[in-house]
């Protein structure tokens, strides 16, 4: 898998950043880090709609949003078996090495668990505090490859175009009023022969055909579950 060291983009200039962990740009600009976590924007968790672009923002909830992160952080991988399966697919089909954009990163369990099986991974997120949650959950983790976790707004990826493998979004497109100008920015951002992984949130309506394949889909995820607590 070739790698792609320039990925990001100065949110100053514009012009593409060096290295998988970007440096100063040439212009001067260094991005911030805070808590582990690049500062690609500074734009509200919330955005209001006065302010143009809806979008929800999870900076109250933390590390009560899931129920599973009050376990200890050593028994991550039992509780998230079924990331840790479809990553080691995924990763066996792209390629270790491959560049993921995790976007709506949250907690991490998708990034770290694809980072775990060989992947290079973004995890974006507009969240501060809930990529600090999943900074604190990859302490002390062997990940096979590189794990960066950034700020950014779905709205305006930093990331240099046809620079990304695969682009995945999990439960994060129905939380933002505008999803054709989040794809416009995957599209951009994702290579020529990329793949975008999207898995929806159950709360949302379905019709039958949907719900047949999303039974499906639980079954299967309980049967892996079900594999990984055993072992």
């Amino acid at each position: 898998m070739e790698v792609i060291v320039n990925i990001f983009i100065c949110p100053k200039c514009q012009i593409d950043l060096h290295k998988f962990f970007p440096e100063k740009c040439a212009c001067g600009y260094e991005i911030p880090i805070t808590d582990s976590i690049y500062q690609f924007c500074d734009d509200p968790p919330i955005s209001l709609e006065k302010e143009g672009h809806k979008y929800l923002g999870y900076e109250n909830v933390g590390e009560n949003y899931d129920g599973t992160v009050s376990k200890s952080y050593e028994n991550y991988d039992d509780d998230y078996g079924i990331f840790g399966a479809c990553s080691v697919k995924l990763v066996e089909i792209m390629g270790k090495g491959c560049t993921i954009l995790d976007l709506g990163a949250g907690l991490g369990p998708a990034s770290i668990t694809l980072a775990k099986a060989g992947a290079n991974v973004i995890a974006a997120d507009i969240s501060q505090k809930m990529l600090s949650v999943a900074v604190k959950r990859t302490s002390g983790r062997q990940l096979e490859g590189d794990l960066i976790f950034t700020r950014m707004n779905g709205y305006n990826l930093q990331i240099s175009d046809n620079s990304i493998d695969a682009v995945v979004a999990i439960d994060m497109l129905h939380q933002v009023d505008n999803p054709e100008a989040v794809f416009k920015e995957i599209l951009r951002v994702l290579k020529p022969d990329g793949v975008f992984i999207q898995y929806g949130c159950i709360g949302l309506p379905i019709d039958d055909e949907q719900w047949k394949i999303n039974l499906n889909c639980r079954e299967t995820e309980s049967d892996i579950r079900s594999y990984y607590n055993h072992y």
